[in-house]
């Protein structure tokens, strides 16, 4: 513990991001009942998200204590989180950057959230990308002398369409035979998407309102999970140490990488298969 203590304080120190007694990553969504999740907005001294609750309210929340702070009411209806603000309030670029493996050392990317340094990483899987979903983002964080990388894994609202037919033959092994395409719809995909900010309090929100996600992402994360953490079956948080390894194992084969998923996030089936 020594060596921690001599860690500069941050909102995860590195000593939590590899071995945290407990993950500390609360749904916001499932605690708020919201519907909606949109930017991040500021009146020029606090922050907030834009947020619409299950009764069709927008308002905006207050990144640091979590609480309705302004209704959005405009004509027409709730529209709150749409892209016509007030005009004491501005829209803040919150966006975690993203490089390709090969040159994020040589172009450091930060976010101002309180991950210091949270970046996502792009991976190049080769053929896989051509063939399907082969989970190419994950997210890490990086500390003095350490760094903590994981997954953010989402149930789908719209299925990912993939067909395999003879042109990916050489990395599945499951194609339909030639002149027939073998269409696969996956209910589960990452998320590259994200939005981090600190929020003042110790935590960082990862935050997504426009995916292809079943629930809004809004997360507060105090600390990181050293094993697979879920909100409600539709949201994972998957370190990267124990999803990559099985990975490997499958290969380029993006129904096996597909299948290796699901078994580490405890899904008995994310997908259906027909023939065309």
């Amino acid at each position: 513990m020594a060596a921690c203590a001599s860690l500069t304080v941050l909102a995860l120190s590195a000593c939590q991001a590899f071995a945290p007694q407990r993950s500390e990553v609360v749904d916001l969504t499932q605690r708020l009942q919201l519907t909606k999740v949109g930017d991040v907005i500021t009146d020029g001294h606090a922050r907030f998200v834009c947020v619409e609750d299950n009764k069709h309210w927008a308002y905006l929340m207050n990144v640091t204590t979590y609480k309705r702070t302004r209704y959005l009411p405009f004509a027409g209806g709730s529209a709150g989180c749409s892209s016509r603000l007030p005009a004491d309030l501005k829209r803040v670029n919150t966006s975690v950057q993203y490089a390709t493996v090969q040159t994020i050392a040589d172009f450091p990317l930060r976010s101002e959230a309180s991950f210091s340094g949270a970046r996502i990483l792009l991976r190049n899987a080769g053929a896989a990308r051509v063939c399907g979903p082969n989970l190419p983002f994950y997210y890490t964080v990086n500390y003095p002398n350490s760094s903590y990388s994981f997954y953010l894994i989402v149930r789908l609202k719209t299925p990912l369409q993939l067909h395999i037919a003879s042109y990916c033959a050489n990395v599945a092994t499951d194609a339909a035979k030639p002149g027939i395409d073998r269409v696969y719809q996956f209910y589960f995909g990452d998320e590259g998407l994200i939005q981090a900010i600190d929020t003042g309090n110790g935590a960082t929100l990862l935050i997504d309102g426009n995916s292809n996600a079943t629930e809004p992402v809004l997360l507060t994360v105090k600390s990181l999970p050293a094993t697979v953490w879920s909100s409600q079956q539709n949201i994972f948080i998957v370190p990267r140490d124990v999803l990559d390894p099985v990975l490997q194992q499958a290969g380029l084969d993006p129904v096996k990488r597909f299948e290796a998923l699901m078994a580490v996030i405890g899904q008995p089936s994310g997908y259906t298969i027909t023939d065309q």
